[in-house]
């Protein structure tokens, strides 16, 4: 995703996702997960100004071609700050990730509502080549092939936020 724009929502999430990646990779292979809170009223308000509604479906170009149900766009857009990082094209460490988006949790005292999400490294080099290699080519997503998102199809305009 080198040289593609983020969503406005996913340069929000830059400095936890950096954090999430850094819990992930150090993990060593085991899953390690956290909520991500719904937007807070504030927030809504500037993704509003914007025409940017974070609870709409996720209807990422990606997820139809098999890639991941990042459940909705709010969602979606912490997976491209995640991505993004990661990618060796954007200095990241370029670790092969396997990501899982789950069920919306309601407000459970002080944690606020949100979705839990958990991820894990997985083998890398020639073991990931050879297995992606047996993927149908559309499904090659480490290679370049189907799973990445077609920014051309997407309904929203990448522009900052609108200031605080």
């Amino acid at each position: 995703m080198a040289g593609v724009p983020a969503d406005p929502a996913s340069a929000y999430w830059e400095q936890a996702a950096a954090e999430f990646l850094r819990r992930v990779i150090a993990a060593r292979g085991a899953w390690y997960g956290t909520r991500i809170a719904d937007p807070s009223a504030e927030l809504l308000e500037r993704l509003a100004a914007i025409g940017y509604d974070p609870f709409a479906r996720d209807d990422s170009s990606a997820r139809r071609r098999g890639g991941l149900n990042a459940r909705d766009r709010w969602r979606r857009s912490f997976v491209r700050a995640l991505y993004r990082l990661n990618d060796t094209r954007n200095g990241g460490p370029g670790r092969a990730i396997q990501l899982e988006v789950g069920l919306k949790y309601p407000r459970r005292g002080v944690i606020p509502p949100g979705r839990y999400v958990r991820a894990r490294t997985r083998r890398g080099g020639t073991v990931a080549a050879r297995a992606a290699q047996r993927l149908p080519e559309g499904r090659q997503w480490a290679h370049g092939g189907g799973a990445a998102s077609d920014t051309s199809k997407r309904d929203w305009v990448a522009e900052p936020l609108p200031p605080k």
